[in-house]
């Protein structure tokens, strides 16, 4: 299943390292699967914070 969003979209939000877009964007695939998420930039805007504090923990 593919995102409708791209690096382009995360880099217009502020994000700017490659890992670190690489990362959300494999977490908001993992999301779009689990919960069948229809507007994936609102969710990404609405949890940006909380997908932030997953990706860190997850890679420490």
């Amino acid at each position: 299943m593919d995102l409708t969003m791209n690096e382009q979209d995360i880099k217009k939000l502020g994000i700017k390292e490659g890992k670190e877009i690489g990362l959300i964007l494999e977490y908001m695939k993992k999301y779009k699967i689990n919960l069948e998420l229809l507007d994936e930039e609102n969710f990404l805007i609405d949890n940006m914070g909380e997908i932030k504090n997953a990706i860190k923990y997850k890679n420490t």
